[in-house]
């Protein structure tokens, strides 16, 4: 279901999270046919995992690119490449397991990342083109920035 951008909440409560890496959960490849990305250099983590399909809007238009897929996976998303159908343009899928949000109690956070980066247009931020939420995960997909890392 597309899920509209709400407006900002009052005062919010926080969780304080461990800073100490947590095992990593089994990642479920995407699909089925993508072997999952190695774990980002500095000992990072995920609490996500990818979905086994793409949201059925998304699906329509794009499919994932099984031959090079490892755009990036963080604490609470992994960032996946999508192409479109219709002319090859690539995107990227930034997926976040709603679970882990709710636990932590950030999912009005994530709201916020909505409505900021839905409004932004700067040729230096990242473009928000469409959003999904289902029953599990937030879906996001974004412009692919190519050139490498910040880190580069």
């Amino acid at each position: 279901r597309r899920v509209p951008i709400p407006a900002p909440a009052g005062a919010k409560r926080t969780i304080p999270v461990s800073s100490t890496p947590q095992p990593r959960a089994p990642t479920v490849n995407l699909l089925g046919a993508i072997p999952p990305p190695a774990p980002p250099t500095g000992g990072g983590f995920s609490l996500t995992t990818m979905p086994t399909s793409l949201p059925p809007e998304f699906a329509k238009h794009h499919e994932v690119v099984y031959d090079y897929n490892d755009l990036g996976e963080g604490a609470f998303a992994v960032v996946r490449r999508l192409k479109q159908r219709s002319d090859g343009t690539i995107y990227a899928l930034k997926a976040m397991e709603k679970a882990p949000l709710k636990l932590r109690l950030m999912v009005e956070q994530v709201q916020r990342e909505f409505r900021v980066q839905h409004m932004m247009d700067h040729p230096n931020v990242v473009k928000l083109l469409d959003y999904v939420e289902d029953d599990t995960h937030i879906h996001m997909l974004l412009e692919y920035c190519s050139g490498g890392t910040l880190k580069d």
